[in-house]
């Protein structure tokens, strides 16, 4: 694993007849991703929505802002690194990337191996079970431990909205039988090249 200060960097790709995932306008695409991301919230917190807003409300008032900003960037490149940890080659491949777009401010994960079907949408999916499905579960049982982490743990389902989209769009889009490869600009997918 590799951190990258810019996009990630560009591969030759490694399926045959590659076909690339159509998306939205990057504009519509985060838009309906925050849509996606508040649905989650609501549906997530299910009957638990008085002791999601009391903890929050609470955690808000008394937590420092500079914690707060802490925990949220602290969130931010562990969401990128769920993404990562179940990819191919999750700490030692040479083509997994966290990296920084610093026109936007933005981080991302990126991995340039080849993947199947499952594992790139379970690679999608890890940050929204792990860092916003879990806590939440785990909120009745650790109201004060995971009240603290509430903000950062209801920002991280809002950003996942994105990444359940792109994760429809994959099961929508790709065949059961293909394999996917990013590049630094687009999902293909194909059959798997032999040499």
């Amino acid at each position: 694993m590799k951190f990258r200060y810019g996009p990630p960097p560009a591969i030759n790709l490694e399926i045959n007849a590659p076909l690339a995932l159509t998306f939205h306008s990057l504009g519509k695409m985060s838009l309906y991703g925050i849509a996606v991301g508040a649905l989650a919230i609501v549906i997530a917190t299910g009957g638990m929505w008085q002791l999601v807003l009391t903890q929050l409300t609470y955690t808000l008032a008394h937590q420092p802002p500079l914690v707060f900003i802490g925990s949220l960037l602290f969130t931010l490149f562990l969401h990128e690194l769920m993404h990562l940890l179940v990819l191919p080659h999750p700490f030692f491949g040479d083509r997994n990337v966290i990296g920084v777009l610093p026109s936007v401010g933005l981080l991302y994960a990126w991995c340039g191996y080849p993947m199947s079907k499952a594992r790139a949408i379970l690679g999608g999916l890890a940050p929204f079970f792990i860092l916003g499905i879990l806590p939440l579960a785990l909120l009745p049982f650790f109201p004060e431990v995971i009240g603290t982490l509430l903000p950062s743990v209801l920002l991280n389902i809002l950003g996942a909205g994105a990444d359940i989209l792109v994760c429809y769009q994959i099961i929508r889009q790709v065949p059961a039988e293909s394999v996917i490869q990013i590049t630094a600009g687009d999902i293909y997918f194909g059959d798997i090249a032999t040499p």
